[in-house]
């Protein structure tokens, strides 16, 4: 009865192979987030995708009304960390152990978040260039780097490619790269100035001329939101790197 029921779950609710998937994972008995999960949340860009739904499991240890219950916890902490609200209802979003895919059970202590990519016949990035007049600051989406670091997460590279793409098409844009920290009262280690170097040593590789680009630290001066920061939404708008327009 249990595996018709099982059967019923995933013919009914999903067709997760058919969508893009994102998956975090969870300790043992836990839905606290792990350092992993929130880099993979914190790298998620809002404004090409949309979202389907979150969607909780656990492991078979415990009964089913408690992991019932860890399993909305754990959508929960995903959405609260995005600051978004779970577009499925909980009955149907809230799994538990009733349908676990994987033989481990670590791979089953999971939320799968289900999205769909935004069609852009033109780029958010080219249409904010086209619009922007000299002085303009454009945040670049998606861009990441290793905590505390200066060296570039490969998720950037989308975000990369697309100035490249831009600054080939447009031989008039000249840009400022502006880095920006959060969560601190100083920069002290000059981190924001190393992270809008990287993103100029990035496109000077790929062939940009230095005499198009310049590269600016500006540390928690120009914060998006007053520092402390109340939340971790508020942390991630602040870390940021933006390109200010010099010439279009």
């Amino acid at each position: 009865m249990k595996q018709l029921f099982l059967s019923i779950i995933y013919l009914c609710l999903f067709s997760l192979n058919a969508q893009k998937d994102i998956v975090i994972y969870f300790d043992f008995n836990s839905n606290a987030l792990t350092s992993q999960s929130k880099s993979t949340l914190g790298a998620i860009d809002l404004t090409t995708i949309d979202i389907l739904g979150f969607y909780g499991y656990t492991d078979t240890v415990g009964s089913l009304d408690y992991n019932y219950a860890l399993a909305t916890r754990r959508v929960e902490e995903a959405c609260a960390f995005m600051n978004i609200k779970n577009p499925i209802s909980t009955e149907k979003a809230i799994i538990g152990e009733l349908f676990a895919p994987n033989t481990l059970d670590k791979e089953n202590r999971k939320v799968v978040i289900q999205i769909s990519e935004k069609d852009h016949n033109v780029s958010l990035l080219e249409e904010k260039l086209k619009e922007a007049k000299i002085g303009d600051n454009i945040i670049l989406k998606s861009l990441n780097f290793e905590p505390g670091l200066s060296i570039l997460l490969t998720t950037s590279l989308p975000s990369l490619n697309e100035l490249y793409s831009l600054m080939i098409k447009n031989k008039n844009l000249i840009i400022e790269i502006q880095g920006h920290i959060c969560c601190a009262s100083s920069d002290e280690l000059n981190l924001s100035t190393e992270r809008a170097k990287s993103v100029y040593d990035f496109l000077i590789s790929k062939g940009i001329s230095k005499n198009r680009m310049t590269y600016i630290g500006l540390g928690v001066t120009s914060p998006l939101y007053s520092i402390p920061e109340k939340n971790v939404m508020e942390e991630n708008a602040n870390r940021r790197v933006e390109i200010k327009i010099i010439s279009n």
